[in-house]
């Protein structure tokens, strides 16, 4: 018998550093997961932060469709989203530093 899907999922990036010269790091962006099945997750295309609008107004949620078995079984994987290559995790890693509403950086890679 499959476990319980997991209530989140994290879109992994990296951030350069942008014009404010912050300093680069891996972000971890927080997406509620819907709906599951045994093959795949359907996640919120909206952030945590993005959630509630979401929760307020269904009629305006979207999702993407992940993996889930290969989700699970490597612990995240990469997929084509929004015209560009994004990474999907099931987890955060230890060193990682929420930053607030959902999102957090990892400063050690």
């Amino acid at each position: 018998m499959q476990e319980p899907y997991p209530p989140l999922v994290y879109e992994k990036a990296y951030w350069d550093g942008g014009e404010m010269n912050d300093r680069p790091c891996d972000t971890y962006t927080a997406h509620r997961v819907y709906r599951a099945s045994q093959r795949f997750l359907w996640v919120n295309t909206e952030p945590l932060w993005g959630d509630a609008y979401t929760q307020e107004h269904p009629e305006t949620l979207r999702t993407y469709r992940l993996d889930r078995v290969l989700l699970e079984a490597v612990g995240g994987y990469a997929r084509f989203v929004r015209g560009h290559w994004t990474e999907w995790v099931l987890s955060i890693p230890p060193t990682a530093i929420e930053e607030g509403e959902g999102r957090w950086c990892d400063y050690t890679q």
